[in-house]
């Protein structure tokens, strides 16, 4: 079964974009609008008992990382934040590649737009 596209460029059409696959929103403004989010993500991270000290360091080192608690068994509860998605992935990856991390889950993910919360404020009477 031939896509949509296929066929665009079957029927002798020169190599565009078709109309149907052009963003809905102009990029310029779909990265003002990315920029103006802001995420909360928390995670729990478990690391082998003998490597908390570092890992710990090493979390402490990444810009939007806050440790919350810290057990001896190397159970961390974590919070990222960021102002876009990507930051809290290169987070996450990063702890992930710390050496001595078993594993990290994700517990929560928060996305705040701030043009809603500004919209909500001047609706307000």
């Amino acid at each position: 079964m031939r896509s949509r596209l296929n066929n665009y460029y079957l029927a002798g059409n020169t190599p565009k974009i078709p109309p149907l696959m052009l963003p809905a929103t102009p990029l310029k403004k779909v990265k003002q609008e990315m920029s103006q989010e802001y995420h909360v993500t928390s995670l729990v991270v478990h690391a082998a008992p003998k490597a908390v000290s570092q890992v710990e360091t090493q979390i402490r080192a990444l810009i939007g990382a806050e440790i919350h608690a810290v057990t001896e068994a190397g159970k961390f509860v974590i919070t990222l934040e960021g102002e876009t998605q990507r930051s809290i992935l290169d987070n996450v990856e990063a702890i992930n590649a710390i050496e001595g991390v078993l594993n990290s889950s994700l517990i929560y993910h928060q996305v705040d737009a701030e043009q809603e919360e500004q919209a909500e404020k001047i609706h307000q009477p």
